[in-house]
């Protein structure tokens, strides 16, 4: 992590997305997913300069960190209002039913779990979406 970070400061975003965040497999994606807050201040970081093959991971990935620290991901909405709808749920590429479903719940269960009355509004938004993703309105 310190890595990338520092990669951050000295080499900028473009560098440091093109270095850690391969679009197939790099080491920054995984990061990311734990939903450790430095990792995704580092893809925040990089967000602005993706393009269409980092930004489709890299929101899958914010999806999956909403699901492992929902009470930091709810955190981002104001600072994200148009991305941030598209985090409140792993997005997964050809899913079967079953793992749709599971991730559906996963997400489900951590927002549901976030009490905090200053995440209130970005926990209703993400509940809206989740119920939204099951009636199959939206469906990767």
């Amino acid at each position: 992590m310190a890595r990338i970070e520092a990669s951050l400061r000295q080499a900028g975003p473009a560098a440091t997305l093109k270095r850690y965040f391969d679009c197939d497999n790099g080491i920054g994606w995984k990061l990311v997913e734990t939903g450790d807050p430095r990792a995704v201040k580092i893809a925040l970081a990089v967000l602005p300069v993706v393009d269409a093959c980092y930004g489709e991971v890299m929101a899958i990935e914010l999806g999956w960190a909403m699901s492992n620290n929902p009470a930091l991901m709810l955190g981002y909405a104001r600072q994200y209002p148009d991305a941030f709808a598209d985090w409140c749920y792993p997005g997964l590429i050809e899913p079967t039913d079953a793992e749709w479903n599971a991730a559906l719940a996963k997400a489900e269960r951590a927002i549901s779990g976030v009490h905090d009355p200053k995440l209130a509004a970005a926990r209703a938004t993400c509940l809206r979406a989740i119920v939204q993703a099951r009636q199959g309105q939206v469906r990767p």
